[in-house]
């Protein structure tokens, strides 16, 4: 049963309400599953950016199925970043369609802590060697090819897509990443270190 998993709006004049289906076991409002943690950890993100000031959140909402894409931000005096590539509007419209094939590759910026994909198709997101992020949502009808190579311990959940995951370390850089899959994904690990897989059916490929 796919779930979907809510990125609440209304900050800032952003009216929009993202939701990213979920193929992973357990109801978002039940205590004990991973879509319940996934929904209250969005649920604070939002209640973050809505703050604003020193202790706010960051805002990046990224429409990548518009050609060219359209962007919508909320800045605030805070460290932390939350960015979403979506099929959604600051006014809350959905484009129809998918990710356009020659629009399709996108860097993520040093300041993004937390990221989400929910926006259909496929979509590559280089991570880079120096960001900042430690927590990555790949929805359930987005196939991601994500790659990172900066040391931070992550948690990334691969909710139902067909994802490619590739974390890679070196002598200086070592790997300490989670990956929780719900999907048919493939997850290269390469260098010192160490990373969890945790699976969910159907199983990974690797």
């Amino acid at each position: 049963m796919v779930q979907q998993l809510t990125i609440g709006g209304g900050f800032n004049g952003q009216n929009g309400v993202v939701s990213v289906p979920s193929t992973f076991a357990g109801d978002s409002t039940t205590p004990g599953s991973i879509n319940y943690a996934l929904q209250q950890y969005l649920l604070a993100i939002a209640q973050n950016i809505s703050t604003g000031g020193s202790s706010g959140t960051n805002f990046i909402n990224y429409n990548v199925v518009t050609s060219p894409g359209s962007e919508y931000t909320v800045n605030s005096a805070g460290s932390t970043t939350f960015e979403e590539f979506t099929n959604t509007n600051a006014d809350g419209s959905q484009a129809p369609g998918s990710v356009p094939g020659g629009a399709s590759y996108y860097d993520i910026a040093p300041t993004v802590t937390a990221l989400a994909v929910q926006a259909p198709g496929n979509l590559t997101l280089n991570g880079g060697t120096a960001p900042s992020t430690t927590f990555a949502l790949f929805g359930a009808n987005s196939n991601v090819t994500y790659s990172t190579s900066d040391g931070v311990p992550e948690s990334i959940f691969a909710a139902g897509g067909a994802d490619s995951i590739k974390l890679s370390g070196d002598g200086n850089v070592e790997l300490n990443d989670t990956v929780w899959s719900s999907g048919t994904d493939t997850i290269d690990a390469f260098g010192e270190g160490s990373v969890q897989v945790m699976l969910s059916p159907p199983p990974v490929t690797s």
